[in-house]
């Protein structure tokens, strides 16, 4: 149900109220099925209890009126009377024969009582017989012999009423059964939509108990989210700002004021990712958490500035607290193997209620606010030489590539007559020019395969990282614009300006051409290494569109003076 967890209440809401419409809709088809059906069966009874007992008593009204007719015959004078007699009789039996074959039609797939029509038929048969010999000795004006013959018929009408009051009899039996049927099947549906009844009510409970749950838990998570910073688990500005109205009106004097900053972090931002500067957050706030008591109030009420409020505090008080911070920060940061932890802070103390909070609060900003200007330079250079060292431990600095292309570079520079302070520039852009790719992913970097269009613009980013990381540290901000260049070709197809020719500063041409050459000479996750001659062949053959032709010239003549001086 993990998934029901993840949806909001409203949605929850709504989920739970469509299944409970589902559910309804469900019983009531339930019933409709069973109604119906009950109605099928009363329509069957309806059948077997009033069509048949038409035929039969269709049937019996006629063997009467045959009898009737035959007396008549007997008393009547002329044969015109008699022959009218007789036709009436014929009429009858005809009657008789369709309602039987209706009464059969209607019961085809019942075999008990196929046979009882058979008998039917078959007394019908021998009564028939009888009557045409009574017609033929009414015809031959034989009265007397008719009507002695009369009291066979009489007996044989007695036989077929019996035949077919048997069908009605069977017919009946039948359609008790059905009755009998029909009366379980409705128990049994007023059972089950009792059931069912019951199971809605009972899911009804459980879904307004569900709902309820939702709601306090709703109510619980914007209580969280009102009430607290959603990132690092501290107040937010909001509570804090409640409870600074609150102390303006207590009696909890003194109370002392912190307010924190963390260091560096837009540095952080810059080149690692805002993952990496949350952790750094995360990490303040766990030390500001272990640092105070439980009674005070630590609250995150700005991107990087937390505020604790020390009630009942004095001031020698607060300082042993900023003591625990910087303990607690130090500790972090022999633990961690992340980027260090730097945190400013200032202190403050307002001793009774003529003081003004107020004016305390700004007391303590100011003071954390000197406190981060006297530090701002060697806090930065401790989160660039943490990047640096995380560079160091990934392939571009720990198989001396940077080491190979400070001695290159000076080679190239030093033959070009370049001043002292553009030798010292190149020579910290050979070390440097990479720092941005701290915030590129391993995935990236150390892909086996070519990248693909996506990851290579990801990859591209990395000179303007590392001219964000540059500009923010005092020791690498007399290059950050080099580092911003260091990938411009001589043609303009470069990144990330595509400046084109001279434009480009001579220290990122000549670092481009370096760079190109140790890299096709060394072992790469996707190639192996190429041979020298490979390398500086490449290198001729990119002159001129990549690579500063006058540069590639001298850098060739240098190389080839190494082999010179090695073979010698």
């Amino acid at each position: 149900m993990q998934w029901y967890k993840n949806l909001n209440i409203g949605t929850r809401a709504t989920f739970l109220f469509l299944a409970l419409i589902f559910f309804i809709i469900g019983v009531g088809i339930h019933g409709i099925l069973n109604v119906n059906f009950m109605n099928q069966n009363l329509n069957k009874v309806q059948d077997y209890a009033l069509i048949p007992v038409g035929y039969i008593q269709e049937i019996n009204t006629e063997l009467t009126a045959i009898n009737r007719d035959h007396y008549y015959m007997l008393i009547v004078d002329t044969d015109k009377e008699r022959k009218e007699a007789i036709q009436s009789v014929e009429e009858s039996i005809q009657i008789i024969d369709e309602n039987l074959a209706l009464y059969e039609q209607f019961i085809i797939n019942d075999g008990t009582r196929r046979t009882e029509i058979l008998e039917a038929k078959s007394a019908l048969q021998a009564y028939y017989s009888m009557v045409n010999t009574y017609h033929r000795l009414i015809e031959t004006d034989r009265l007397a012999t008719a009507q002695s013959y009369a009291s066979l018929i009489a007996d044989q009408t007695i036989l077929v009423q019996e035949k077919v009051e048997k069908l009605l009899i069977h017919n009946e039996n039948i359609a008790t059964e059905l009755v009998q049927s029909s009366n379980e099947a409705y128990k049994a549906t007023i059972m089950q939509m009792l059931f069912t009844l019951l199971m809605a009510i009972a899911v009804s409970i459980a879904i307004f108990f569900i709902t309820l749950k939702n709601i306090n838990n709703y109510a619980e998570q914007l209580k969280n989210i009102s009430l607290y910073d959603q990132l690092t688990g501290l107040y937010n500005r909001a509570y804090f700002e409640e409870e600074f109205q609150r102390l303006l009106n207590s009696n909890q004097y003194p109370v002392t004021i912190i307010t924190a900053d963390v260091d560096g972090l837009k540095v952080v931002n810059d080149a690692m990712g805002h993952a990496t500067g949350d952790n750094l957050l995360k990490a303040c706030a766990e030390v500001l958490k272990n640092s105070v008591r439980s009674s005070d109030i630590v609250a995150r009420v700005g991107g990087d500035e937390f505020t604790i409020i020390l009630p009942e505090t004095d001031e020698k008080t607060g300082e042993a607290i900023a003591r625990w911070i910087n303990y607690y920060t130090s500790r972090y940061n022999r633990k961690s193997s992340e980027v260090p932890l730097s945190i400013s802070f200032g202190l403050a103390t307002a001793k009774s209620s003529k003081d003004s909070l107020e004016e305390t609060f700004k007391k303590a900003d100011d003071a954390m606010y000197q406190n981060k200007l006297h530090k701002s330079t060697s806090a930065k250079s401790q989160v660039i030489e943490a990047l640096m060292t995380t560079l160091g431990e990934r392939d571009f600095v720990a198989q001396g590539h940077a080491k190979r292309l400070s001695v290159l570079c000076r080679e190239v520079g030093e033959s070009l007559d370049l001043s002292a302070n553009q030798l010292n520039n190149l020579a910290l852009l050979a070390q440097v020019h990479d720092l941005g790719k701290v915030g590129i992913p391993d995935s990236i970097l150390f892909k086996e395969d070519a990248l693909t269009d996506e990851e290579w613009v990801i990859m591209r980013q990395h000179s303007e990282k590392g001219y964000q990381i540059a500009s923010a540290s005092p020791d690498l901000s007399g290059i950050a614009d080099l580092i911003l260049k260091h990938h411009e070709n001589w043609d303009g197809t470069g990144y990330p300006l595509g400046i084109k020719g001279e434009e480009i500063p001579i220290e990122c041409r000549i670092l481009l051409i370096v760079d190109a050459y140790d890299a096709m000479t060394s072992d790469r996750p996707y190639r192996k290494a190429l041979s020298k001659e490979e390398a500086v062949e490449e290198l001729i053959r990119c002159s001129g569109t990549q690579f500063d032709p006058k540069l590639v010239k001298i850098f060739i003549s240098i190389i080839k003076n190494q082999e010179q001086i090695k073979c010698s």
